[in-house]
């Protein structure tokens, strides 16, 4: 038999996201705070033994570490992937931003 766990009695981190994304994903404008409390017990659960998972293999995991967890489940290692890309596009466009022009130096 599983053993049910009540709601844990610290502060919320992801209410907010939590509660967007549950309204984008069709849930009422206004989430039961007792809904999103569980939600965010079950993320924080699986980022936890994610985490513990992929220190399994180092003391500090890195991307390639959480992929190899992930990878039995396709659509989650793509998304992951996909997220990573994603990333270091944002990253090589923010340091372009903030290199000075070459046209506005003075000659």
């Amino acid at each position: 038999m599983k053993q049910v766990t009540l709601p844990s009695t610290r502060k919320p981190l992801f209410s907010k996201e939590i509660k967007l994304l549950m309204y984008g994903f069709g849930d009422e404008v206004d989430v039961r705070e007792d809904t999103a409390e569980l939600m965010e017990d079950y993320l924080v659960d699986y980022i936890s033994t994610l985490t513990v998972r992929a220190m399994s293999f180092t003391a500090k995991p890195k991307a390639a570490d959480f992929l190899r967890v992930l990878r039995h489940d396709r659509n989650k290692v793509s998304r992951a992937q996909q997220l990573l890309r994603m990333d270091k596009e944002l990253k090589s466009a923010r340091a372009l931003l903030s290199e000075p022009m070459a046209e506005d130096t003075p000659k």
